[in-house]
């Protein structure tokens, strides 16, 4: 949708779709844009009909964020860690451009061998361009949560939603769950 007020909105259809086959096969979801030089950016998370649930962050470029074309890039965010707290579910990117460099927030879900630990988490990657190479925060191979489980509203799950760069500081929007499967399920927001 697009907007000349913020009030009243044009919607404009579906502009992306998930694929015939491939990484992003059974969906496309959680979008995140930044525009930069002319350029439209956009990850998101996607899932393979063939692995449901290995899901993984896509990125895809347009000159126009309603006509497109949207150029798929491929895979932003591959990494396969089933036993460490990023795991093999990755998803709900948010961007933030910081100077010169490109932060990344994901959550990346870890059932940890079906432990008490199962869990989403928020992870970051950074990067010198929006085409990556992305590395992540305590390696990649060990990546390691920057916001990990809390108490209360937060003790199951944690996943960005939207980051805001606001004078020198970075703040990340993020829902949490308290676990408790109601007839509503009971998400929080965070920051």
């Amino acid at each position: 949708m697009s907007s000349s007020n913020g009030l009243d909105w044009i919607e404009h259809g579906t502009i992306y779709t998930a694929t015939s086959s491939g990484f992003e096969s059974a969906e496309v979801i959680a979008p995140t844009v930044l525009f930069e030089n002319g350029t439209w950016y956009m990850w998101y998370e996607a899932d393979d009909a063939a692995q449901p649930g290995r899901r993984r962050v896509g990125l895809a470029t347009a000159t126009n964020p309603i006509n497109g074309p949207w150029i798929r890039r491929g895979i932003a965010l591959n990494f396969f860690s089933p036993n460490t707290d990023e795991g093999s579910l990755l998803g709900t990117p948010a961007i933030a451009k910081v100077g010169t460099h490109y932060l990344l927030f994901y959550h990346g879900f870890s059932d940890k061998n079906g432990t008490a630990r199962s869990a989403d988490r928020i992870f970051v990657a950074y990067a010198n361009s929006p085409l990556g190479p992305w590395t992540k925060e305590g390696g990649n191979s060990t990546p390691r949560p920057i916001l990990d489980l809390g108490s209360g509203w937060e003790c199951c799950k944690v996943a960005p939603s939207s980051v805001v760069v606001y004078g020198d500081r970075v703040m990340v929007f993020y829902e949490g769950w308290n676990g408790i499967q109601e007839h509503i399920i009971n998400w929080q927001r965070g920051e």
